[in-house]
């Protein structure tokens, strides 16, 4: 099941043109391809943009059903 990370900068001009519309960044990932075990827990690790950001979004969806869970966290960055 896929995870998504979308980042909102503190400035929206920030973002590569084709983002902007949108307000955040996207760096949406699978398990499979970004994941490792680490002491018994899943972790995956996904490199920040330089940018200073507002706010994290992550959570699950499915492709046929849409969000599954979501976590929105200050970034205080």
């Amino acid at each position: 099941m896929p995870f998504f990370l979308h980042l909102t900068p503190l400035d929206v001009d920030d973002l590569p043109a084709g983002r902007r519309e949108y307000w955040f960044d996207n760096r949406d990932f699978r398990f499979a391809n970004y994941g490792v075990r680490a002491g018994g827990a899943c972790v995956a690790v996904r490199e920040l943009p330089e940018y200073p950001i507002a706010q994290i979004s992550t959570g699950q969806y499915r492709p046929e059903v849409g969000e599954v869970w979501k976590v929105e966290l200050p970034a205080g960055r």
